[in-house]
């Protein structure tokens, strides 16, 4: 994994991109957010998700449905680089198919929840600081997208292991399997609605989207400008 470069995002300010200047961010919108996903991409390709992964899963969801509490403790860590982030929500067997795939359970128990299940594909959470965890919380719904509620997991708490998969490509990024063995989640961990996460999640999901576009963009930029320079020499 490349801390060096993290480090360089961070000293550019780029982690606080799309987060309030109440919070020590950059400030910014959803497209300053992408333009600079894009211009990344340019030359890194793939590793632009080293910063994308925590601008989504991380900063994202906090500044979209986090409690006030939960946005005045965790994005200025963000903003500043001080924590990253990755998202568990692809389980093993399932691919696209979240919901319908969705085994990783949580119950309620005195003062939060008791989670258990496995992650697959969870790009960087090898070093990240938190964990965004989608689970079931309610097996007694008419619809499959009822009944379930997400998780602001600390990563290296006990009851978790990560264990890296073997890839072809992005290979310094990561993407690891999760198992979660009665992880406990205090209340003020969990983000939004308990049992109504699917709709609080989708502003989440379509940012990564729009991120995923952003980044095939400035991959073809880069792409382009070489064969110019190239063409030009011949």
């Amino acid at each position: 994994y490349p801390f060096e470069l993290w480090e360089k995002f961070t000293e550019a300010g780029f982690h606080g991109v799309g987060i309030s200047e109440d919070f020590g961010g950059q400030g910014g919108d959803i497209i300053m957010q992408m333009i600079l996903a894009r211009e990344l991409a340019r030359s890194l390709g793939g590793l632009a998700w080293i910063w994308g992964i925590t601008s989504f899963a991380g900063s994202k969801s906090i500044g979209v449905y986090g409690t006030s509490a939960q946005q005045e403790k965790f994005l200025p860590e963000i903003a500043t680089g001080k924590l990253r982030a990755a998202i568990a929500f692809t389980e093993p067997g399932g691919g696209t198919d979240v919901l319908g795939a969705l085994s990783t359970h949580a119950e309620r128990v005195d003062g939060g929840w008791k989670l258990s299940g496995e992650k697959t594909w969870s790009s960087s959470a090898h070093v990240a600081d938190y964990l965004l965890v989608l689970a079931r919380t309610d097996k007694n719904v008419a619809k499959r997208h009822n009944g379930v509620s997400l998780f602001w997991v600390p990563a290296k708490q006990q009851g978790i292991k990560i264990t890296a998969l073997p890839k072809l490509g992005m290979r310094s990024m990561g993407s690891c399997a999760v198992h979660f063995e009665d992880v406990f989640v205090p209340d003020e961990l969990v983000l939004g609605e308990p049992n109504n996460a699917w709709r609080t999640l989708l502003p989440t999901l379509n940012n990564e989207r729009l991120m995923v576009a952003a980044f095939c963009l400035g991959c073809m930029d880069g792409v382009l400008e070489d064969a110019l320079e190239y063409m030009m020499q011949r």
